[in-house]
């Protein structure tokens, strides 16, 4: 995730330009980590923002409809 998209992510769950600033430091020493930034996040009283990616592709369910057309033809 570039700097850019994690401000804007911080900036729309309404963190603190002084709380962004610090996370923002420590994702240039760190590395950006979900879960370092979450703790950090619910240290500073705001709630979890980041989510893994494997967890929202487990959780994700695609549900493909067959056309109108072939259900007729059957």
């Amino acid at each position: 995730m570039k700097i850019e998209d994690l401000v804007f992510e911080l900036r729309l769950n309404y963190v603190e330009e002084d709380v962004i600033e610090h996370i923002i430091e420590l994702v240039k020493r760190d590395g950006f980590n979900e879960a370092i930034i979450n703790s950090k996040l619910e240290k500073f009283g705001y709630d979890a923002i980041f989510d893994s990616e494997e967890e929202y592709y487990e959780t994700e369910t695609n549900i493909k409809r067959q056309h109108r057309r072939h259900l007729q033809e059957s």
